[in-house]
């Protein structure tokens, strides 16, 4: 384990940048923090830049650092130092760099996503963690925040290590999933729990302010909703596509 104590340390320095877009596109890796979702990244074989480990919790750690060891290098930091590299107010005290993946965009082969404008990275997370739990395995992001930003990252839960994001426009969007059915989450369109579903089916999450612009929803073949007392206006993007996720995927099971 290789000991880091000073913030002019070129190592620590450089991968503090990773909670900055520009940085973590040109490094090509983002942060992954937290013992939970570090083994999970292990366990299905994601790549691994490097592994920080906080000072005094080696023992804590062990069997993960283990894992690590002879796979990547593994840092020990200060905890001031720990604390400033990671995004969350408590960090937990392990945190890897993980390469992010390159995925060419591809055509829909089965249920996947349209998320257009969602830029709330906390819901953007939200919806990857559904997204894994429902099995969405192809995710288009049509205008929506960085993926791998700390936030969105730890909301995601693992989430996003097990799709392939893909990062397009509304007409690559479009294209690529002109062989299944889509539909356009709405709260003008019909009651969700009493539409035919197609399948595979492409479901549509707009911004969180603005919905699914117009483009998207005229390539829809459909709108559903969600009924809610009137009292409730909406949910936010996160909420909403998760119960759409769940009652598109396994309503009818």
């Amino acid at each position: 384990m290789i000991p880091i104590s000073s913030r002019e340390n070129p190592v620590f320095k450089s991968f503090c940048k990773c909670g900055q877009k520009k940085y973590r596109r040109a490094m090509g890796c983002y942060l992954c923090e937290g013992a939970k979702m570090a083994a999970e990244a292990l366990d299905f074989g994601l790549s691994v830049r490097a592994a920080f480990v906080r000072e005094g919790e080696e023992e804590r750690f062990g069997p993960l650092i283990g894992r690590l060891e002879g796979r990547c290098p593994v840092y020990r930091l200060t905890a001031p130092l720990f604390q400033t590299l990671c995004d969350a107010v408590t960090p937990q005290g392990v945190c890897l760099a993980l390469e992010i993946p390159k995925h060419m965009p591809e055509p829909a082969r089965g249920n996947c996503l349209i998320l257009d404008g969602v830029s709330d990275p906390g819901n953007l997370g939200g919806i990857l963690r559904t997204a894994n739990a429902c099995g969405y395995r192809q995710i288009y992001l049509v205008g929506c925040t960085d993926p791998y930003a700390p936030k969105a990252v730890r909301a995601s839960m693992s989430g996003v290590f097990f799709p392939a994001l893909y990062e397009v426009s509304a007409e690559e969007a479009v294209s690529l999933t002109a062989a299944v059915g889509r539909l356009a989450a709405d709260m003008g369109g019909e009651n969700v729990f009493e539409a035919e579903i197609p399948s595979p089916h492409c479901l549509v999450i707009g911004s969180e302010s603005h919905g699914v612009s117009e483009f998207l929803r005229a390539a829809c073949g459909r709108t559903v909703s969600l009924p809610m007392q009137k009292t409730c206006e909406s949910l936010n993007a996160a909420v909403a596509a998760s119960v759409l996720m769940y009652r598109l995927t396994w309503g009818s099971r």
